[in-house]
């Protein structure tokens, strides 16, 4: 539509400000004007156009407003769609289309439909690491003459399986275990009633292993991300040494939405070398196409999964007896000692006083059976008594022996001397039987290899007991098959001819401590005794001031008598003693050999001598010189008006010997008899110094009465001052 607005003004522009339209129906259409001024005397036009709701008539108003501010409006112009002029534009068109697999373009003239098809393939180099990847499919149709476009987009998915795969090696190992058993010791010998220990050493080692079994299985897992189903044609599985494994599969139909299908596979294996296992699963997409994945897994062989007899257990069975766990667990070397207490308790024939026993004692691995054995070889020993008896009694003569001396006392002078007589007499007084009794020897015999302790052996008869041990006594061991032997000699006393069995028993110590008694028997008969003449005869021994014995009397069956000499002589060799006596004694001893009857008889003997004393009284002049010193301290001090001071004196006087004179030596000299029972002539008495003056000495008589003393007296003068002795002569 075109509106215009004429400037009635010849001379000047109108400058407008706006141009408005607006129909009845309310629309307010858009006016458009090249410029908003009317040149002088001019028309401007201006058009305008707008979309109605409808047919249906209206008016339509336009104002123009000038510069001024005043609005002119138009006259209202009505109109009427019935008599409107109908103009038919793009009643044909083209259409484009930007996928090149369509027909496009295509022409319409009217409504119409075109379709066509395109093929979206998903292609496995596009889904890298993923389990899916997109593929958009835009698609544009355009208008040609309008420009109207519209789209159309498709999303295509493409997915994938996601197939995996594990093997597990498997194989088995075997260790292999050696077994030793020894015993210490292996021979035991014990005497009967004793026992000893032994000690067991069990001992097992691991002496290598052996694989076998070797296998690998797994399990193929087929997991399906994508929003369908999937459906496998087949799954199969292959060692890269092109062993074919079978496979087991749970289904071929894989759920949608992360479900899965686990295959399983298993197979035997020759060795323990490293493989490559594959696994090929084929996906049937559709007819005509098979989609295949792979998974690999290596086959490596670790550590063994199946350990036999890596731990072991050890049981031991003694005698035969139920077998007894000794240790369970053992996986690396073991060692074990037990003690077991053999006796000789089952031993029981013995020969000679020995038995043999053998104690057998078997060690087991429990899962291998593997054994090893140790016996002990016992030898029991069993003590030997022996003994024989012999009766007897004894006829013995009896004997009387009498000894005398004469004279028995003499009192001598030194240098005397004077004769004794000694006489022996042996009377035979008559015979007595007695001694009646049983003797013998008991042999004690040890068969065994070590010594055997008795702590006593004693002989028993008509109720009295010899025991042959004061304390207890080792019998030595058997030497060489020799046994060792502990004699013994016994002898019973009796009160008369008794007859019967004399039992010896032999008491053993054992090493426990505890005691076994051995006996041995031998009949005492009578009739079978011997008889001991006793002293029949005898022999007489004289022993003469404990010299050496002798035989004054031999094999003498009679009454016998015999007399021995003897002097007694005072030497100047006697002691005298202080008191001038010495004193002799003849001691004379007679016996009779066999019956150790003795007699003896003494004579003694005063020998006297007489004492000699004598003094010396040494006498002599001495003169002495003398010197006085005296000293104070100090000597000089100085002091201030009220002190006072102490002096210290000291008086010291010395004496000296000046000269020694007038030497001279007297005494006495006392001579004494020390018999009191006869006088003591004398010949002479002189005296002497040691420096050579010989003194007149003055006796009154030159005889001293028994038991008395005599007195003489000297003195001299002594050259000068010495040291000497006088000696008397």
């Amino acid at each position: 539509m075109v509106r215009s607005v004429t400037n009635t003004n010849p001379y000047r522009a109108l400058p407008l400000t706006s141009i408005e339209d607006e129909l009845s129906s309310g629309e307010t259409p858009a006016v458009n004007c090249a410029v908003l001024e009317v040149a002088a005397g001019k028309a401007l036009k201006c058009t305008y156009g707008t979309a109605v709701g409808g047919a249906a008539p209206g008016t339509n108003t336009a104002w123009v407003t000038s510069f001024t501010g005043i609005v002119y409006p138009t006259a209202v112009v009505a109109y009427d769609f019935t008599a409107a002029a109908v103009k038919d534009v793009l009643a044909n068109v083209n259409v484009d289309d930007t996928q090149p697999s369509s027909t496009a373009p295509w022409a319409f003239a009217g409504n119409g439909v075109r379709e066509y098809t395109y093929q979206v393939t998903c292609d496995q180099d596009e889904f890298g690491s993923n389990d899916s990847y997109e593929i958009p499919v835009e698609n544009t149709a355009t208008i040609r003459e309008t420009a109207q476009t519209d789209s159309a987009s498709a999303a295509v998915t493409c997915w994938k399986l996601d197939v995996s795969k594990d093997a597990a090696p498997t194989f088995t190992r075997t260790y292999q275990w050696q077994i030793e058993k020894s015993v210490t010791p292996a021979v035991v010998d014990l005497f009967d009633g004793e026992q000893a220990e032994t000690n067991y050493t069990v001992a097992v080692a691991q002496t290598g292993a052996v694989d076998s079994g070797w296998a690998v299985s797994g399990n193929i897992k087929v997991v399906n991300p994508a929003p369908i189903p999937a459906t496998l044609a087949a799954v199969s599985d292959q060692l890269s040494d092109g062993v074919n494994v079978p496979v087991n599969c749970s289904s071929l139909a894989v759920p949608a939405n992360g479900g899965q299908v686990t295959c399983t596979y298993a197979t035997a294996l020759p060795d323990a070398a490293t493989r490559t296992n594959t696994a090929t699963v084929q996906q049937q997409i559709n007819d005509a196409v098979v989609k295949g994945y792979q998974a690999v897994a290596q086959v490596v062989f670790g550590a063994p999964t199946v350990e036999v007899d890596k731990s072991i257990s050890v049981q031991d069975s003694y005698e035969g007896g139920a077998p007894v766990l000794l240790q369970s667990g053992i996986t690396t070397a073991w060692e074990t000692t037990y003690a077991h207490t053999v006796d000789c308790n089952a031993a029981q024939q013995y020969v000679n006083g020995k038995a043999s026993l053998t104690r057998d004692n078997t060690a087991e691995i429990v899962e291998t059976g593997a054994d090893a054995s140790a016996h002990v070889d016992i030898n029991c020993y069993r003590l030997l008594v022996e003994k024989t008896a012999q009766p007897g009694y004894t006829q013995t003569s009896t004997w009387d022996i009498d000894k005398r001396v004469e004279p028995a006392m003499q009192y001598l002078f030194e240098g005397e001397s004077a004769p004794i007589t000694y006489t022996v007499r042996v009377t035979k007084t008559g015979v007595i039987a007695s001694e009646w009794g049983v003797a013998g020897a008991i042999t004690v015999k040890n068969p065994a290899p070590m010594v055997a302790t008795l702590e006593s052996l004693d002989d028993v008869f008509d109720g009295k007991t010899f025991s042959c041990l004061n304390a207890p006594s080792p019998v030595a061991a058997a030497v060489n098959g020799e046994p060792g032997v502990l004699a013994c000699n016994y002898a019973f006393a009796l009160d008369g001819e008794v007859n019967g069995d004399n039992v010896a028993t032999a008491r053993q110590i054992l090493s426990s401590g505890s005691r076994q008694d051995y006996s041995g028997m031998a009949p005492v008969d009578f009739a079978q005794a011997s008889v001991t003449q006793v002293n029949a005869s005898v022999n007489i021994w004289d022993v003469l001031n404990g010299g050496p014995p002798t035989l004054v009397g031999e094999n003498v069956s009679a009454d016998f008598a015999i007399e021995i000499p003897d002097v007694f002589n005072c030497t100047s060799a006697l002691d005298y003693g202080s008191d001038g006596v010495a004193r002799l004694v003849s001691g004379n001893e007679a016996s009779i050999a066999e019956t150790e009857q003795r007699d003896d008889a003494t004579a003694a003997a005063n020998c006297y001598r007489p004492l000699v004393s004598k003094t010396a009284d040494p006498a002599y002049t001495r003169t002495y010189r003398w010197a006085i010193d005296k000293l104070v301290t100090p000597a000089q001090q100085d002091l201030f008006e009220g002190d006072t001071t102490t002096l210290h004196y000291t008086v010291r006087v010395t004496r000296e010997l000046a000269s020694t004179g007038d030497y001279w030596v007297d005494g006495a000299i006392l001579v004494t008899n020390t018999n009191p029972y006869r006088a003591l002539p004398l010949t002479s008495i002189e005296d002497e110094l040691s420096s050579g003056e010989t003194p007149a000495v003055n006796c009154a008589v030159l005889e001293v009465a028994a038991g008395k003393a005599l007195k003489c007296t000297y003195g001299t003068a002594v050259a000068g001052r010495r040291r000497g002795r006088i000696r008397p002569g």
